[in-house]
């Protein structure tokens, strides 16, 4: 559904938040880049409490990242430069993750 229009509408920031959480943990492109990152730049074995940091670490980058992103997206001139360039972006996001997925495959 990514080739149609988004609804707009007016919500909370709650809700949107809410709504922000909810799409990134079900978004499987997410969970594939986290994977490939922390598969060949995360130790083998790391204490539990390093572990929690580097979570804790995720969590706020992605905040703020997606937080930027909102914020950038949120000016019409620049969300309209953005749709005209998704298919571009998504395909170079890909190549990013296979590349990344393909570097830990045979690096074993």
């Amino acid at each position: 559904s990514s080739g149609t229009p988004a609804a707009t509408g007016k919500s909370g920031f709650r809700a949107a938040f809410l709504q922000g959480i909810a799409t990134n943990i079900a978004n499987p492109k997410s969970i594939a880049f986290y994977a490939a990152v922390f598969s060949s730049a995360a130790p083998a074995h790391v204490s539990t409490p390093t572990f929690l940091a580097m979570l804790l670490e995720v969590a706020v980058i992605a905040s703020l990242w997606y937080g930027l992103v909102a914020l950038v997206l949120s000016h019409a001139p620049v969300a309209g430069a953005y749709r005209r360039s998704k298919a571009w972006i998504d395909r170079a996001c890909g190549t990013l993750i296979i590349a990344l997925g393909l570097r830990q495959l045979l690096s074993r």
